[in-house]
């Protein structure tokens, strides 16, 4: 809808090997794009969005409802260790290049970096792990690994990178490795409109509700959309800020709110 997909994007395979467009052609899409598909802002007047908060904010503040106000970018990394593969019985210890001793001291190293201002939003986490070869009794030769930073500050997470790349060529350098890095993804952040945030506040207040204002630190619709039109989204409380897993759950009756809030939104936009 946005006119960003690439041919290479398309191109991009799983790990058996799939494409994206093999996927979608077995699911029915058409083997190409159309120029149709693609909108221009002038088509869109607004999205709006409502989705659980998948985090735990809005139950430790008791509220059923937030107001969503910018959606963090994300980083995303793969890391390659390359050492020297051997027999785990043979080689001592203090002649050893081994990866994944490398890898975990980078892993800790990335959790400090990510975690060393409180204050800051900054979010790291390490996903996959692949291991070559991967036997009990063999000194990996190589290890894979893949970085997902988040923030709402574009300069802080370019500082991060810049970073995790001073921890690798370190400990790599000490412990007589090689690495790789590879930028994987980069999405800059995204901003709620702010006639549309105030909009929510005053529908809010109408309800005698001054809803929450919050970031949200997982990619939506709404990012997406907000480069061809402004964005409006909603966030609902869910149990503990599960999600992505069985146990996710929202009370009807928060779900219900946020679909008034979000109703009455469309209404105003629609005069």
């Amino acid at each position: 809808m946005c006119g960003r997909l690439t041919p290479e994007d398309l191109e991009r395979h799983d790990n058996q090997g799939m494409t994206r467009m093999e996927a979608l052609q077995q699911c029915g899409f058409p083997s190409q794009q159309s120029g149709s598909d693609v909108l221009s802002s002038e088509e869109i007047k607004a999205y709006l969005e409502l989705h659980i908060e998948q985090g735990p904010y809005l139950q430790a503040v008791n509220e059923p409802v937030g107001i969503v106000t910018s959606i963090m970018g994300v980083k995303l990394l793969s890391i390659k260790l390359m050492g020297q593969s051997g027999h785990a019985g043979t080689v001592p210890m203090n002649m050893r290049h081994d990866p994944i001793m490398a890898a975990a001291e980078a892993i800790l190293g990335i959790e400090k970096i990510c975690s060393a201002d409180a204050s800051k939003p900054t979010v790291g986490t390490v996903g996959t792990i692949g291991i070559e070869p991967g036997a009990c009794n063999v000194i990996p030769g190589s290890v894979e690994l893949t970085v997902d930073i988040r923030d709402i500050d574009e300069s802080r997470l370019l500082q991060i990178l810049t970073d995790i790349e001073a921890l690798l060529s370190e400990i790599s350098l000490r412990r007589g490795l090689e690495y790789q890095i590879e930028n994987v993804l980069a999405i800059k952040k995204a901003d709620a409109a702010a006639e549309l945030v105030q909009m929510f506040r005053e529908i809010g207040l109408r309800r005698q509700n001054e809803l929450p204002e919050m970031y949200s630190g997982a990619g939506h619709d709404a990012m997406i959309l907000s480069e061809i039109t402004q964005m409006g989204m909603l966030f609902v409380r869910c149990k503990d800020g599960i999600s992505h897993h069985p146990d996710e759950w929202s009370h009807a009756s928060d779900i219900c709110l946020g679909v008034e809030y979000l109703y009455e939104a469309v209404c105003r936009l629609a005069t």
